[in-house]
């Protein structure tokens, strides 16, 4: 169900990104036009995305990275310094679910 739903959002936002004029009718900057490959036309892509719509999907979900829960939480947040306590934020190892943590390594 979820990647379903994710499907069809995702294909539904690149739709929307390959037209000229939003859905209130005014025209979309340059920079916020999806332009598609030099071999394929506008339309070819819009079939193509509507033939991916046809396929089934796996969707994964990952947690999202430190970084990105650092600028969740604190959005004025720009360095990778600690916005409590200011010291150096560095990513040490990063164990995805259903994996084995790394073994260490001997020296």
């Amino acid at each position: 169900m979820l990647g379903a739903k994710f499907r069809g959002k995702f294909l539904a936002y690149l739709r929307e990104a390959f037209k000229t004029h939003t859905a209130a009718g005014k025209p979309r900057e340059a920079e916020e036009i999806l332009v598609p490959p030099p071999e394929r036309s506008v339309q070819q892509c819009l079939n193509l995305l509507n033939k991916l719509g046809r396929e089934k999907w796996h969707v994964q979900i990952e947690p999202p990275d430190t970084h990105e829960l650092l600028h969740r939480m604190f959005p004025d947040f720009t360095g990778d310094l600690c916005p409590k306590c200011h010291a150096r934020l560095v990513t040490v190892a990063v164990i995805r679910p259903g994996r084995s943590p790394p073994r260490e390594k001997a020296a």
